[in-house]
């Protein structure tokens, strides 16, 4: 039990890692312009923020990532692991959380699926998984070349 729970905490640092530059380089790009109306939230980004929120994104998508893995390829040891299974765990991880605060707006919100506007859940569910998915190919790189 604690072994997998270093796992999952080793994993999830990891992504946080994998996900740091990447949140940097938005927060600074999204500091950089004035707001517009068509903004989601419609006033200036604190870089601070913003970097922690992506970053605690990348951590918790990567310890869900983990536990997905293990449940699902619990009989399966790294080497026998299949790379295009383990992005596809990696998506699935990394779209998690985005997913469930899209459920919760969902719920929240009286106009229903007609009127729900889909273009930045598209987005952000789009982006999610294709980081997911490359984060979790080079977890299994990394994880494969220490065993080595």
């Amino acid at each position: 039990m604690l072994r997998r729970l270093r796992a999952v905490l080793s994993i999830a640092f990891l992504w946080i890692i994998a996900w740091l530059p990447i949140g940097l380089a938005l927060a600074v790009y999204a500091s950089s312009r004035q707001p517009q109306p068509s903004d989601v939230l419609h006033r200036p980004v604190s870089v601070p923020s913003f970097v922690a929120a992506w970053t605690v994104w990348g951590g918790l998508s990567g310890a869900v990532f983990a536990l997905v893995l293990g449940a699902a390829e619990r009989r399966t040891t790294i080497d026998r692991l299949s790379s295009r299974r383990t992005a596809v765990w990696g998506a699935v991880g990394a779209m998690t959380l985005p997913l469930i605060l899209v459920l919760i707006d969902l719920a929240s919100t009286p106009i229903g699926l007609r009127g729900y506007t889909w273009r930045l859940p598209t987005l952000v569910l789009s982006v999610s998984a294709a980081m997911g998915a490359c984060c979790a190919s080079a977890t299994l790189a990394l994880a494969r070349g220490k065993g080595s």
